[in-house]
C-alpha cells in the first residue's frame, strides 16, 4: 500500500466528502488504511483511500464548492503531495545507562 501526504486539496476533499456522504467515507475505511477522522496537511493517506473519495464526490456532489470549480480529479489533489515516511520510532537507552540508574 503506498501512503501519500495530504494536501489541502485532499483535506478540503475528505471534508467535502464527510459533508455529503459521511456514512459512505467511514464504510470504505480499512483497518489496515490510516484514519481520515482529523485530515490535516502532511498526515498519511493510501492510494486507494483516495479513488474511494473522488468516487464518491462524483456521484454525490455537484462540481462546486462555495462559488468555485471543486477538482474532482486526482491529478490536482496530488500536486504537492509526497510519499508519507512514518517518523522514526524513538531511540532507545542505552544499556549501560539503565543499569547505572538501577544501581544507583
Amino acid at each position: 500500500m503506498v501512503l501519500l501526504t495530504m494536501t489541502p486539496a485532499i483535506v478540503r476533499a475528505i471534508e467535502t466528502a464527510r459533508d455529503t456522504r459521511g456514512d459512505a467515507l467511514e464504510n470504505s475505511q480499512l483497518l489496515s488504511e490510516p484514519s481520515l477522522a482529523e485530515p490535516e496537511v502532511g498526515k498519511p493517506i493510501s492510494h486507494s483511500q483516495l479513488i474511494d473519495i473522488s468516487k464518491l464526490l462524483k456521484q454525490h456532489t455537484t462540481p462546486t464548492v462555495e462559488g468555485e470549480q471543486f477538482p474532482y480529479h486526482l491529478n490536482s489533489w496530488l500536486k504537492g503531495s509526497k510519499i508519507y515516511i512514518p517518523p522514526p520510532p524513538p531511540k532507545k537507552e542505552p544499556v549501560s545507562i539503565i543499569l547505572l540508574r538501577m544501581y544507583s
